[in-house]
């Protein structure tokens, strides 16, 4: 499904929540990059943020075959308005997500890399998505591990792993429904997270 037919569905639906999953990569060979990551559509001026923002729009902008012109500017407004209205209940549900991504997968490491190894907490960010962009509901953008790193393709390609990730977004999910803060023992979530989450 295309990219910006995801967020088109999720309307049609009226669902209550639009959750975007996605694979990170890099292209610098020396990098460490690795981790989770998950985002909220605002503005930013963190550079890496806006460089895979960049990066996702551009294959949006690909697959779209026409752009609508005739958007008027009351609907853009209301369309702004709408944004407004969601951004805390996104803040709230991406930094539910976060934390028990980071938390439920970090216990299959060393299980899979033998040796001890945490999930490397990247923090909720924001960023301008386009496919968050045309939500109308609280949304999210999951960057659940980078293809380019060793440790996190171990993570992604075990069926075991990918039962911990989609198990951690159900929980994540459940808790958000139920206004639940993450009871999550020994989780320290890192500086970017805390700081966005509080």
């Amino acid at each position: 499904m295309p990219l910006p037919v995801r967020t088109a569905f999720a309307n049609r639906l009226n669902a209550n929540l639009f959750i975007s999953i996605h694979l990170n990569s890099t292209r610098n060979r020396a990098s460490d990059a690795e981790g989770v990551e998950t985002y909220i559509l605002n503005t930013t001026t963190d550079a890496s943020s806006r460089r895979l923002a960049r990066l996702e729009n551009t294959v949006i902008d690909a697959q779209m075959e026409t752009v609508e012109s005739d958007q008027t500017d009351v609907a853009l407004i209301l369309k702004d308005m709408q944004l407004d209205g969601n951004l805390a209940e996104s803040k709230r549900l991406a930094c539910l997500l976060q934390t028990q991504l980071v938390s439920g997968t970090q216990r299959l490491f060393p299980k899979l890399a033998k040796r001890p190894l945490q999930t490397r907490d990247r923090g909720v960010k924001q960023a301008l998505f386009h496919i968050l962009l045309g939500a109308d509901m609280p949304s999210a953008l999951i960057e659940a591990g980078f293809m380019t790193s060793l440790r996190d393709r171990k993570l992604i390609t075990a069926p075991e792993g990918r039962k911990a990730l989609a198990r951690s977004i159900a929980v994540a999910v459940n808790n958000y429904r139920f206004n639940r803060s993450p009871a999550v023992a020994r989780f320290q979530p890192s500086r970017a997270t805390a700081v966005l989450c509080q």
